[in-house]
């Protein structure tokens, strides 16, 4: 049977479906949602950017560098993709709750939580001067805000019976 003459004039025969189909741009992680913590700077703010690259959206998140927070969000948007920044303490797990309430309303998922943010105290003087307080903050935010963002991320996408996790 002949279906007539699609657009552009060859004739095709049999059952076609016509219906406009979205090109996939070709990059791994199209149409993906990422979440960086500690992207405002250093390391996480090229782990965003490469992110982007491949097409993911990316929330950049950050403690205190709200400026540097908006540069790395401006950057990421010159791939073509979405992109916000997110403030959180991340050993705070009230904190973390909200943030990943604020990636589900914006977003509705996410698909790759990079857990980035650390804490470089310690690492920057020396033995000497290091103290209980600094070690304290450094395995709060190391370690309890791995965790709480890895649970709460973890608890949502599982929910949803997310591919991956």
């Amino acid at each position: 049977m002949s279906w007539g003459t699609p657009p552009g004039g060859v004739k095709v025969e049999g059952e076609i479906d016509w219906t406009p189909r979205r090109v996939p741009s070709g990059k791994r992680l199209d149409g993906q949602y990422a979440v960086v913590t500690g992207s405002s700077r250093g390391f996480g703010s090229v782990i965003a950017r490469a992110l982007a690259q491949e097409g993911a959206n990316v929330a950049v998140h950050y403690l205190k560098s709200a400026e540097s927070a908006a540069d790395t969000v401006k950057e990421v948007k010159k791939a073509g993709v979405d992109s916000f920044a997110l403030q959180a303490d991340l050993s705070d797990l009230e904190q973390v709750k909200v943030l990943a309430e604020k990636v589900w309303k914006k977003w509705g998922r996410c698909d790759i939580l990079v857990n980035n943010a650390g804490e470089t105290a310690a690492t920057q003087m020396s033995w000497r001067e290091l103290s209980p307080e600094v070690v304290d903050g450094t395995l709060s935010l190391d370690v309890k805000g791995t965790l709480f963002c890895t649970h709460e991320f973890g608890k949502r996408m599982l929910d949803e019976q997310r591919s991956g996790t």
